[in-house]
C-alpha cells in the first residue's frame, strides 16, 4: 500500500467524466453533494445535436474550498505530460469533440484525493444547443466534483470507462502499477469500451493488462511524428525499461491517417532491449510503423494492421505464431488503390540474433480507413534499411500469402545484410503457401533471400531456440 502523502505526487493521468445533459443533472452547491469521481476521469458535457468547437475560449478549473484557479485550458494544442511518476511530454489536445460530445481534459497532477473542486467554461468555447438553448457557458459552481479516495490494492484492478471501478482510464491504472514499484505479479482489467488516450509505462514488471474483449475494449488516439517528433514521442503505447508485460484480448489503433509530411505513428513501442513482451489476442492498428519492438516478444493469435514498415525494430527476437499481418491500402494516395509497401524492416543488432520470425501467419490485405484498395502484387515482405552494422534476419515459416504479395517478395532495392541469407542469418522462407494452402512458386524470389530445409527450418518452429538468447543464453520458453 502507498502512504497517503507520498500518493498525492503520483496521481494518475486526470480525466473527469461528466454527461451533462441539464442543468439539473447537475450536483447541489455544497461540498457535501459534490458528484464523487474516480481521479483519472474526463469532463464530458452531452450537448443535443452536432457541436462546433470555435478556436477561442477557456476552460478554467478552481480548488472547491479556496476558489483559487489552478488551470486554465484552451482549444488547440497543449504540451502535457503524460504518466507519473515517470512521464513523457506530447503535444495533444485537451479539448475535443466527438459528434455532440465536448470533452476536456484535465491536469491530472493538479487533483488530490479526496479535494474538490469545479469548472468554468466560457461561453464562446462552443456554439451549440444544451437541453434546448443555446448554451451560454458554465459560470457558477455547478459542474463540481470530489476526487474519491484513492483505490485499494487488489490483484486484479479494473478500469471501466463509466467510472465505476478502480479507474477509469488505462493511464490512471499504468500510474498506479508505476508507483508500486514492486515485481510481484500485478493485473489490470479493461472493460469493454473506448479509451481516447495515449500510454505510458516504464519500469514495471511482471504486469498483465487484459481487455474484456478484444474488439470491444479499444485504445485509440491519434498521434504521429508531425506532432509529436522520434518514437517515444509519437507512440500511441510507449513501453520503457520493462518485463514481463503481458497484453491480453484488446486493441491498440493509432488514427493518424498517412498525408506524405510526418507519417511514422507507432500503436506499440517496446522499448525495452533486455525486457520481454508478450501480446496475445491483441489488435495493432495504424498505417506506417504500427510495431516497433526491441528485446523479445511473443504475439500470439494477434493481429497487426498497416502498410509502411508497418512492423520494425532492433529485436534480438520476436515470433509471431498464428497471427494475421495484414497490409491495408495508403490512404494517402486516396481515392486511387494503393501499392502495398512493405510489411517488415528488420534492424537487428547483433548478427547472431534470430530477429523477426513469423510461424503459421497468414498476410492478408484489406482497404483503407477511407476506403482505397491494396493492389494485386504490390507488396513485399521486407526491405532493407541497408546498414551494414544492422542485420536484416528474417524468416517465415509456413507461411499463407495473400495475392497482394508480389512473386520477387524481398526488395532488395537497398542491398540487405547479410547479401546473401544462410539457415541462421538474413531473409528465409520455408513452406509459404497462398491462402488457399496451394504452394508459391519460388522461381521469382529475390536472390538474396534462402529457401530453407526442412531440417533448417524446424529450429524457428521450436521458442527454446527462438529466445535462446534471452538473459546472457539462460533461454525463456513464453
Amino acid at each position: 500500500m502507498f502512504e497517503k502523502n507520498y500518493c498525492f505526487k503520483f496521481i494518475p493521468f486526470l480525466y473527469f467524466v461528466w454527461a451533462l445533459s441539464g442543468c439539473s443533472q447537475l450536483p447541489s452547491k455544497a461540498d457535501s453533494n459534490y458528484q464523487l469521481v474516480n481521479l483519472d476521469h474526463v469532463v464530458r458535457i452531452q450537448f443535443d445535436s452536432k457541436v462546433k468547437l470555435n478556436k477561442q475560449g477557456v476552460v478554467t478549473i478552481y480548488d472547491g474550498l479556496t476558489n483559487q484557479k489552478i488551470e486554465t485550458i484552451t482549444p488547440g494544442l497543449n504540451k502535457q505530460k503524460v504518466g507519473l511518476p515517470f512521464s513523457r511530454k506530447v503535444n495533444q489536445q485537451q479539448i475535443y469533440l466527438q459528434e455532440n460530445t465536448l470533452f476536456i481534459e484535465l491536469n491530472d497532477m493538479l487533483f488530490e484525493y479526496g479535494q474538490s473542486y469545479y469548472v468554468h467554461i466560457s461561453s464562446n468555447l462552443v456554439s451549440g444547443v444544451l437541453n434546448g438553448q443555446p448554451f451560454t457557458g458554465i459560470r457558477d459552481k455547478s459542474l463540481a466534483f470530489k476526487i474519491k479516495p484513492q483505490p485499494k490494492y487488489k490483484a486484479k484492478m479494473v478500469v471501466d470507462s463509466s467510472g465505476v471501478a478502480d479507474f477509469t482510464t488505462v493511464q490512471g491504472a499504468l500510474n498506479y502499477m508505476m508507483a508500486l514499484q514492486n515485481t510481484a505479479p500485478k493485473h489490470i482489467e479493461i472493460k469493454n469500451g473506448d479509451y481516447h488516450e495515449i500510454l505510458y509505462l516504464k519500469g514495471v514488471s511482471n504486469l498483465t493488462i487484459s481487455g474484456q474483449d478484444q474488439q470491444q475494449t479499444q485504445v485509440y488516439y491519434t498521434n504521429n511524428d508531425g506532432l509529436n517528433p522520434g518514437a517515444s514521442n509519437r507512440a500511441l503505447f510507449l513501453i520503457e525499461d520493462s518485463d514481463q508485460i503481458n497484453l491480453m484480448n484488446f486493441t491498440v489503433k493509432n488514427t493518424h491517417l498517412r498525408t506524405g509530411k510526418g507519417d511514422q505513428a507507432e500503436a506499440l513501442y517496446f522499448n525495452s532491449e533486455t525486457g520481454r513482451l508478450t501480446a496475445k489476442n491483441m489488435t495493432f492498428v495504424s498505417e506506417q510503423d504500427t510495431i516497433l519492438v526491441k528485446g523479445y516478444n511473443w504475439f500470439y493469435h494477434s493481429k497487426i494492421v498497416g502498410n509502411v514498415d508497418f512492423i520494425w525494430g532492433y529485436s534480438q527476437a520476436t515470433l509471431f505464431e498464428d497471427c494475421e499481418i495484414q497490409t491495408i491500402a495508403d490512404t494517402k494516395v486516396y481515392p486511387k488503390d494503393s501499392q502495398g509497401g512493405y510489411v517488415l524492416q528488420a534492424r537487428t543488432p547483433d548478427k547472431n540474433a534470430v530477429g523477426f520470425v513469423f510461424l503459421n501467419s497468414r498476410f492478408t490485405s484489406a482497404q483503407g480507413a477511407l476506403g482505397n484498395q491494396v493492389l494485386p502484387q504490390s507488396t513485399f515482405i521486407a526491405r532493407s534499411a541497408g546498414s551494414d552494422k544492422l542485420f536484416d534476419n528474417i524468416t517465415l515459416i509456413n507461411a499463407q500469402l495473400g495475392e497482394h504479395i508480389a512473386p520477387q517478395a524481398w526488395l532488395a532495392k537497398k542491398t540487405p545484410n547479410p547479401s546473401y541469407a544462410n539457415a541462421l542469418t538474413g531473409w528465409k522462407e520455408y513452406g509459404s503457401t497462398d491462402l488457399t494452402g496451394e504452394p508459391i512458386d519460388y522461381s521469382f524470389r529475390s536472390q538474396h533471400a534462402k529457401q530453407l530445409s526442412y531440417s533448417e527450418a524446424q529450429q524457428y518452429m521450436d521458442k527454446a531456440f527462438i529466445f535462446k538468447s534471452f538473459n546472457n543464453g539462460s533461454g525463456w520458453i513464453p
